[in-house]
């Protein structure tokens, strides 16, 4: 057997799994926080999965809003 074409499964693999992992992270970090930011804040006259749908929005939604929650800890504490 050919150890480096292993080797190089192992690594197409591994990068898959990693793909996977930080993807469902940053979902589960980013977007759903970020669309209920914009729920809440346009009125909930949608329901939830409408903003649920534009992710790019919500990405940069919660990452604003992280950043502001990070610097408001770092001036209080």
């Amino acid at each position: 057997m050919n150890l480096r074409f292993l080797d190089r499964e192992n690594k197409i693999l591994m990068e898959l799994i990693f793909n996977i992992i930080i993807g469902t992270i940053v979902r589960l970090v980013f977007n759903y926080p970020g669309a209920l930011i914009r729920w809440m804040i346009f009125g909930m006259n949608k329901p939830y999965s409408f903003y649920l749908k534009d992710s790019s929005i919500n990405y940069s939604i919660a990452a604003i809003f992280f950043t502001i929650l990070i610097i408001i800890y770092n001036i209080l504490f």
